[in-house]
């Protein structure tokens, strides 16, 4: 009893001391939180534009090579009613979405699929150049009060400088403006109208375009395919050429820098010009691909690709040799040994050979990244080496790819240099404007505060207006190869044969020699394509013109230790320390490229 009046007497203390605290300190005490609540966001899928030749995928398959991106962990419930409230889990990133073309090459042993993505900063090109529209046109959309006014927008100083890189209108093509894209004939100025008025002159054309151009620019495809290995100049390679090749090889080290580079094996091709008309009527008879538009009925893609193979109408198993047998049989749903062109039409939706996605970064010094996976136990390899590059090997098909990207780091940083000199030197700024297709007060709008200096958001307006538009469109040229053997031992597809690629060639064209006759003859040649996939502008390849004096001396720098006009500078052609090679050479490949060369001209003028 006395320990329980000893309690009561503590409990009764404490009470009165907590009421005196509050009286003193004026605090009330917090009601608990309620647990917030776990509703996950949602956020809007734009609905895709589907374009001739293209598909807008907002849920592509996920691939091996895409394993790795971060997904949404699933919320757990909690097993017990005394247990915590879920934690807040982070909204999920919003699905990429890809604009899409399948590709069907006529590779002499069969035809393969191939699936070729493309997207802009995760949209698909024509979610891209919506939203890149709609940053670049800010001002213009600020300056001007609601309802928008035709009139207003024509004669808006931004609308008619240049700068949003469409087509300043003239004073007599206003009706004719109006007519066109006033579609409702009042005098107010719509969302899709603005959009559509803004980009006139490019929405017609397709985001994503393919050219066949059957030859390479240079027109020299016809060429000996094996030039100098073929050392009595028969078209094939017989054993004695074969044991020999390596060596031939390392003679067109020109430098000797241990490395054979595409512009050295060129510039001794003058010697082979001479080539046999058979292998000239096999190289270019006939288009390499075809591009499958996915508003095209599957019963005429079908008849089009069985016609570039035969005029019999059914192909037979010993035709299409370079297929394996799943992929015959899928097909051959009957098993005559024969696929009709109904039963052809499949090739329209099978799984791909081979699927390719490539992803144009925004507001990133990130080059684009070429990501690829061989599919439907193709007889395909692919290797990269290179962000940009990579190479798809087979005994059918040898397929190189290439990305390149007007809007780089390399460019972006050339081009703030060029406006910068323009505000202080008055003597350029014709032939900028020419160069960029402005109008005269142009740079007026860019130096808002007219104090001649290019601050980061002043540059960063003239990108946004300069790059909204075209940095959305993609231009891909698919090309026979020259120098098809340099092509071919190229296993990633970077423009040059290291000693190790030198080694593996001949197992390569043990490969190709299907007929085990010691012979590579020109029929066993794989179709052999170079795919050059550009996000380019015209008006950004600014070269030398208009550059500071530091940003000439870097350039001249890197062209001058690049002997052989490779694009990139060896550790032999490098004339400065081992440290200073390794401060350039980010990815440690043993190359210096452009891109780690002009990554920080003002730091390298040295």
């Amino acid at each position: 009893r006395g320990h329980q009046n000893s309690t009561s007497r503590v409990i009764a203390f404490s009470v009165i001391a907590f009421g005196l605290c509050l009286a003193v300190c004026g605090c009330k005490p917090e009601a608990a939180p309620k647990p917030a609540e776990n509703k996950p966001k949602v956020d809007a899928v734009p609905q895709a534009e589907v374009e001739s030749a293209t598909v807008e995928e907002n849920s592509p398959k996920r691939t091996p090579a895409e394993s790795e991106s971060p997904m949404a962990a699933e919320p757990t419930t909690a097993a017990t009613e005394s247990a915590a409230p879920p934690a807040m889990t982070a909204p999920a990133e919003p699905p990429q979405t890809w604009t899409s073309q399948r590709i069907v090459a006529l590779a002499a042993n069969g035809p393969l699929v191939i699936d070729m993505s493309v997207n802009v900063g995760g949209k698909s090109l024509n979610e891209a150049a919506e939203a890149a529209t709609l940053r670049a046109t800010a001002k213009v959309r600020e300056d001007m009060e609601q309802p928008w006014q035709w009139q207003k927008l024509i004669d808006h100083p931004l609308v008619r400088s240049g700068w949003l890189g469409n087509l300043v209108p003239e004073e007599e093509q206003r009706e004719e403006l109006l007519k066109m894209y006033n579609t409702d004939g009042d005098e107010e100025v719509d969302e899709d109208e603005l959009l559509v008025f803004l980009t006139r002159g490019l929405a017609r054309g397709d985001a994503l375009r393919f050219t066949d151009l059957r030859v390479t620019p240079s027109g020299n495809s016809s060429s000996m395919p094996w030039e100098k290995l073929d050392a009595n100049r028969d078209a094939t390679l017989d054993s004695s050429e074969i044991e020999n090749l390596q060596n031939v090889v390392r003679s067109q080290d020109l430098n000797a820098d241990g490395v054979v580079t595409i512009a050295e094996i060129q510039s001794v091709r003058a010697e082979d010009s001479n080539a046999s008309m058979g292998m000239k009527s096999m190289l270019i008879a006939a288009d390499s691909a075809l591009v499958l538009a996915t508003n095209q009925k599957p019963r005429k893609a079908a008849d089009t690709i069985l016609q570039h193979y035969t005029s019999l109408g059914n192909m037979t198993r010993e035709e299409w040799s370079g297929w394996n047998d799943k992929r015959w049989n899928s097909f051959d749903t009957n098993g005559d040994q024969e696929i009709s062109v109904a039963e052809f039409e499949s090739i329209t939706t099978i799984a791909p050979d081979l699927e390719i996605k490539i992803q144009f970064q925004v507001g990133s010094n990130d080059p684009p990244k070429i990501t690829a996976t061989v599919l439907n136990e193709s007889e395909l390899e692919w290797a990269s080496r290179l962000a940009t590059a990579g190479q798809a090997t087979g005994t059918s098909m040898t397929l190189g790819i290439n990305v390149t990207d007007s809007y780089a780091a390399a460019n972006k940083a050339a081009l703030r240099a060029q406006l910068a000199a323009v505000l202080t030197n008055a003597q350029l700024e014709a032939a900028v404007r020419n160069q960029l297709q402005l109008k005269e007060g142009a740079f007026d709008i860019l130096d808002a505060d007219n104090d001649d200096k290019l601050s980061d958001s002043e540059f960063e307006n003239a990108w946004d207006w300069l790059t909204a538009i075209r940095a959305s469109r993609i231009q891909t040229r698919w090309m026979l190869a020259e120098s098809a053997w340099f092509r071919m031992a190229d296993a990633d597809a970077d423009g040059r044969l290291t000693e190790v690629e030198v080694q593996k060639l001949p197992m390569f064209l043990a490969r190709l020699d299907r007929d085990r006759d010691g012979v590579v003859s020109p029929t066993e040649i794989p179709l052999t394509v170079r795919f050059e996939i550009a996000r380019t502008d015209t008006i950004l390849n600014l070269g030398a013109l208009g550059q500071p004096e530091d940003t000439r001396v870097e350039r001249g720098w890197f062209a001058a230790s690049d002997s052989n006009n490779d694009n990139s500078v060896s550790k032999a052609e490098f004339l400065g320390t081992v440290e200073d090679f390794q401060s350039y050479d980010t990815d440690n490949d043993g190359f210096i490229s452009a891109t780690e060369a002009y990554k920080s001209p003002s730091a390298r003028v040295q």
